[in-house]
């Protein structure tokens, strides 16, 4: 399951968790979106208590999209200790998500 994540709740589900947090920045009108979240939901369930998986939309949370100078969709932001330590942007694949999320897991 993904947390719907906000401008208002950022701080406390993203930043503060002790838990790494995988970010995903999407837009409903978003083709590429609409191609990674079977892959998201995925490794949801996969990782699920290991890591934390939110969903930060672009265009109903400016300040935070703003904050981490985002200006295309998707991207995938990973944060550990609530600092950003990975990223990948655009289509992915399971496997570059499930390296990603393994190396985050050995931090």
């Amino acid at each position: 399951m993904k947390i719907p994540l906000t401008d208002e709740n950022f701080q406390k589900e993203v930043l503060e968790n002790r838990k790494p947090v995988i970010v995903e920045v999407s837009a409903h009108w978003s083709g590429s979106t609409h191609i990674i979240k079977p892959i998201l939901k995925r490794m949801a369930m996969k990782y699920n208590g290991q890591i934390i998986f939110g969903d930060l939309n672009i265009d109903t949370n400016k300040k935070t999209v703003r904050e981490y100078c985002i200006t295309t969709v998707p991207v995938i932001m990973v944060f550990n200790n609530g600092n950003i330590v990975d990223q990948l942007s655009g289509v992915f694949s399971n496997n570059d998500l499930e390296k990603l999320i393994k190396t985050v897991l050995q931090r």
